[in-house]
């Protein structure tokens, strides 16, 4: 899996020439894996995007997050 820190003030990278196999999301409490397999689209802007999934929507909230989406 690839991880990218909310703490950074760089730009957003990934540092894997393949595409990871799921998505990690680690909570306070709750860690949540999402397949790339069900991926469906991601849409959004520079301070939030969002990440559909076919079971769940996920919403990022933060800085420079329009990077995300160039890939």
């Amino acid at each position: 899996m690839t991880t990218l820190s909310t703490d950074n003030q760089k730009s957003w990278k990934t540092t894997t020439q393949e595409r990871p196999a799921a998505l990690e999301i680690v909570l306070l409490k709750w860690t949540y894996v999402l397949p790339w397999s069900q991926f469906l689209y991601a849409e959004g802007g520079d301070d939030d995007i969002r990440l559909a999934f076919t079971t769940h929507d996920v919403l990022v909230k933060g800085g420079g997050l329009s990077s995300l989406l160039a890939s």
